[in-house]
């Protein structure tokens, strides 16, 4: 679904579908370019209240300077659906927003409202402006507070951030590990074989943005790598999250788990 986002009378998350297109294109050419949120996968509970923390997660990176040009830099926010003991996507994207509007604002006003709706936590780059409007907002509860995360994957970092993760060669290369993971790890697909083999298909087939794809696939020749660093992100607070045990899996959501999710993108002509 292709949808923007505004706060209804009841308090809620309204969710409207929009004429805008996702960008398509990488490299981004630059210039400005306001974007629709894409949802692959509604949340579990329309009100975000009633969602576990830990359920949802998510990563974002974003461009440092207003509309440019030249800069082929966009804003990018994932929504990660954890192993959370829910029906549906598995360990997978489920909605994202990603592009760079003539006002900042209106970008983080709609990425807010995604990870309100929802109820995910965010570990963002560190020392981004995001992360100063969601504070004006008072929605910094939905920070990921990541001191100790930057310390556990650099134990001599002299980084004094309270949220976000610095963008140091350390972090990026754990980031980059566990993206290689995620998408060389085989998932079940719930199918037997001919001689009762159980039928697996690697994790790269879980990603949902195929722009995401083409990032993976084109890796090492551009500058900018805004969706590949997004959802790196929200794969290390999903791994924190995970060291702590903290799951956002209730028993009465309990279900067959870790089976892969096949999704179909007509938009893209990919199934």
């Amino acid at each position: 679904e292709y949808v923007s986002l505004d706060v209804g009378p009841n308090g809620l998350i309204s969710v409207i579908q929009s004429s805008l297109e996702p960008v398509t294109e990488y490299p981004f050419k630059g210039g400005a370019y306001e974007s629709p949120c894409v949802i692959y996968e509604r949340p579990i509970f329309e009100n975000p209240r009633q969602i576990k923390r830990g359920t949802y997660v998510a990563g974002f990176d974003g461009a440092k300077v207003a509309t440019s040009k030249t800069s082929d830099s966009l804003n990018c926010l994932y929504i990660f659906k954890r192993q959370a003991g829910v029906s549906g996507c598995q360990n997978q994207i489920v909605a994202h927003l990603t592009g760079r509007p003539h006002m900042d604002a209106i970008y983080y006003r709609q990425a807010m409202l995604l990870l309100k709706l929802y109820n995910a936590e965010c570990l963002p780059e560190a020392d981004v402006p995001f992360v100063k409007y969601l504070r004006s907002q008072k929605a910094d509860y939905l920070l990921a507070q990541a001191k100790g995360t930057n310390l556990r994957i650099n134990e001599n970092s002299r980084a004094n951030v309270d949220y976000g993760l610095p963008a140091t060669a350390r972090n990026k290369e754990h980031l980059l590990k566990l993206l290689k993971n995620y998408c060389w790890e085989q998932i079940p697909t719930g199918e037997i074989g001919p001689d009762g083999e159980e039928i697996t298909v690697l994790g790269v087939e879980r990603i949902t943005d195929p722009m995401l794809l083409e990032e993976i696939i084109k890796f090492g020749n551009y500058k900018n790598y805004d969706r590949i660093m997004s959802f790196g992100h929200a794969l290390i607070w999903d791994e924190e999250l995970s060291i702590n045990n903290i799951t956002g899996s209730e028993n009465k959501y309990e279900i067959k788990r870790d089976v892969y999710t096949k999704l179909t993108d007509k938009k893209f002509g990919r199934s």
